[in-house]
């Protein structure tokens, strides 16, 4: 447990890629390229979704990327972090009031999604 089967944890920036590797299978294929998850699964729907103004995030965009450690079956958790800035200031990010909607999916070993992306927290 807790074996991370990615060869880079987290991605804030649009250069950062995540392959997904597992050396016992001899396994290594893209996860996310430009922000942009490969082999997409879509999510799951639910009230939040109001919030999903872009139709980027809807094919798969994020603008954070987080790889945790493998969960009790031996799986690794993506979470995509996705932020949405109805007013961007200087830097891109926005005002104290926007929600931070994470979403999450599973990976088998394989690195083939197991369900759509859920729900994992609505914050402020």
């Amino acid at each position: 447990m807790g074996k991370l089967y990615v060869d880079r944890r987290i991605a804030w920036a649009r250069e950062h890629k995540i392959d997904f590797v597992n050396g016992e299978l001899g396994i290594r294929r893209p996860l996310l390229r430009e922000f942009c998850f490969v082999d997409y699964p879509g999510w799951e729907e639910g009230s939040w979704e109001s919030r999903a103004e872009r139709d980027w995030y809807k094919r798969g965009g994020c603008l954070r990327c987080e790889v945790s450690p493998a969960d009790e079956n031996g799986h690794s958790r993506v979470l995509s972090f996705i932020q949405w800035h109805d007013t961007p200031d200087e830097t891109g990010f926005g005002m104290e009031n926007v929600p931070e909607i994470v979403l999450y999916s599973t990976l088998d070993e394989r690195g083939n999604f197991l369900h759509p992306f859920r729900l994992y927290r609505v914050s402020w």
